[in-house]
């Protein structure tokens, strides 16, 4: 059965902490700026390099994060993507590129909002806006922390 966008919302709502933080009232504002994207097994969400124009939120399935190495047509596996994690929140930032290809390991589904649709969301709920982006920075300050701490590792 597919997940209307309000149902995969709700199905996601505690697990990520950018909705974790709005009422029901801004549940409301935000949902028709969220879309629905399946994909198959095997196939490409994006690569790395590409303009980024998303961030999606893991529905369902099973997602592969791959990052090229100075190696001739290398690639190392950086994360395997499950419900409630989320990829993308970089092409929110004007101008970046993907830093990462992401495939789908099996049939799985990202609930995605669009850097234009967060635009215009901030644009005509600021409050709410606020705290989306509050909620990417916080993730991409632990993902920093995080790849910071695997490069010490090796040192």
């Amino acid at each position: 059965m597919k997940l209307t966008v309000r149902e995969a919302f709700y199905s996601l709502k505690e697990s990520i902490r950018i909705f974790r933080l709005f009422n029901d009232d801004e549940t409301g504002k935000i949902l028709p700026y969220l879309r629905i994207i399946d994909y198959p097994s095997g196939a490409t969400v994006f690569r790395e390099g590409d303009e980024g124009d998303f961030i999606g939120f893991v529905i369902n399935g099973r997602f592969e994060v791959k990052k090229r190495t100075e190696f001739r047509e290398r690639e190392i596996v950086l994360a395997v993507l499950k419900r409630g994690a989320f990829v993308g929140e970089f092409s929110m930032l004007e101008g970046q590129k993907r830093t990462a290809t992401i495939k789908a390991l099996e049939d799985s589904s990202l609930l995605a909002l669009s850097h234009d649709g967060l635009d215009s969301f901030i644009s005509s709920y600021p409050g709410p806006g606020i705290k989306v982006l509050k909620g990417i920075i916080h993730t991409m300050s632990i993902r920093q922390q995080m790849t910071s701490e695997r490069l010490l590792s090796f040192f």
